[in-house]
């Protein structure tokens, strides 16, 4: 194969000029062409096309490789995880994406409740919260082996994945909920680049099987952190930032949470009312 730069396509690429093939090559519409490395195919033989996530699919697909972890709507997200079944249903991950860290929260067997993984108990005790929470925290205890605060470098992907899957092992989890920044016309804002990458990175190490993922605003996390946060009163810059990043997670997880449960006593209250 000739010098040049290659041509990225929908799944496959070449190298211009010669026309010789770089890697297996699917077009995706009505007619497929497959092609081995090396091989050559005639000009114009092959169109430039935008790669979509449909084609990206299929291709994966096609060469034998699957991407198993499926996008939901917030509410199939949550009657998944409280009506899938005796073997689907179960708690939810919240995932608060940051450039350096990624904070975790797990939602308590009823999908009500947001907590951090690792947590001392009297912790919550200074946040003033109700005695349920800290009852429903004995359900989820603290692990020192899976962190509420990840550290995320291009090569730990595969590491992290290691401790989704073992998360959703021990906590019987069916999904993720995970921050998202939109902004005030609902599309995604630029940092919403950083968590879709690593959604999408998760998704490509294949040890996230059956699982789900929905997305949730998470605008308004600061000023819910700095609400908990507040009656613990703290002064070292360094600790309030470690403290916010753990729990930015609960407060996305949280708000997803009280929203969806909501709507879901306004529409068994909307059949009670229609049936009688």
């Amino acid at each position: 194969m000739g010098p040049g730069k290659r041509w990225v396509w929908a799944g496959f690429s070449r190298c211009p000029g010669d026309g010789t093939v770089v890697g297996r090559v699917v077009r995706l519409n009505r007619s497929e062409v497959r092609a081995h490395p090396g091989s050559r195919l005639p000009p114009g033989s092959l169109r430039r096309r935008r790669t979509t996530a449909s084609a990206r699919l299929r291709f994966a697909v096609e060469s034998g490789r699957r991407y198993i972890m499926r996008l939901l709507k917030a509410e199939q997200l949550f009657r998944k995880a409280i009506e899938g079944g005796s073997k689907k249903k179960g708690r939810l991950l919240g995932l608060d994406v940051g450039s350096k860290y990624v904070g975790l929260a797990i939602s308590d067997k009823k999908n009500r409740i947001a907590l951090p993984l690792r947590v001392v108990v009297n912790l919550f005790n200074l946040f003033g919260l109700s005695t349920q929470i800290k009852t429903s925290l004995s359900s989820v205890r603290a692990d020192p082996d899976l962190p509420n605060v990840l550290g995320r470098t291009e090569t730990n992907i595969s590491l992290m994945a290691d401790d989704f899957k073992t998360l959703v092992s021990k906590y019987s989890l069916v999904g993720f909920v995970v921050g998202y920044p939109f902004n005030l016309q609902g599309q995604a804002s630029p940092d919403a680049l950083q968590v879709k990458l690593l959604v999408g990175e998760l998704c490509k190490t294949g040890k996230l099987d059956d699982l789900s993922y929905t997305y949730w605003d998470e605008n308004f996390t600061s000023k819910c952190v700095e609400a908990l946060l507040h009656p613990l009163k703290l002064h070292d810059p360094v600790e309030t930032k470690t403290m916010t990043d753990k729990f930015a997670a609960v407060c996305i997880l949280q708000g997803y949470l009280d929203n969806m449960n909501r709507e879901l006593r306004s529409a068994d209250n909307s059949k009670e009312h229609g049936g009688t």
